[in-house]
């Protein structure tokens, strides 16, 4: 019985994280805290960060999704990722 309450809190827990908005954004503001000299909207330096830090959070790119809108930096769209 006790494990059964410590896998339903653990689950719990675990539903509980940032969505996947949420992590883009994260991704996005510290690459723009890591790189201040980095503009425009295909900057290598962020998108490359950007992806490494969605992939650090569990998510992988994939540019073939539905929700991958196809307009702008794919690689700073959070449609274009998928745990």
């Amino acid at each position: 019985m006790k494990r059964a309450w410590a896998f339903l809190i653990a689950l719990l827990v675990a539903a509980c994280g940032p969505t996947k908005e949420e992590a883009m954004g994260a991704c996005h503001m510290d690459a723009l805290k890591t790189y201040p000299e980095e503009s425009g909207p295909y900057s290598t330096k962020l998108d490359d960060f950007a992806m490494a830090c969605m992939t650090s959070k569990g998510y992988h790119l994939n540019i073939l999704l539905h929700a991958c809108s196809g307009r702008g930096d794919f690689l700073e769209d959070a449609g274009c990722y998928t745990r």
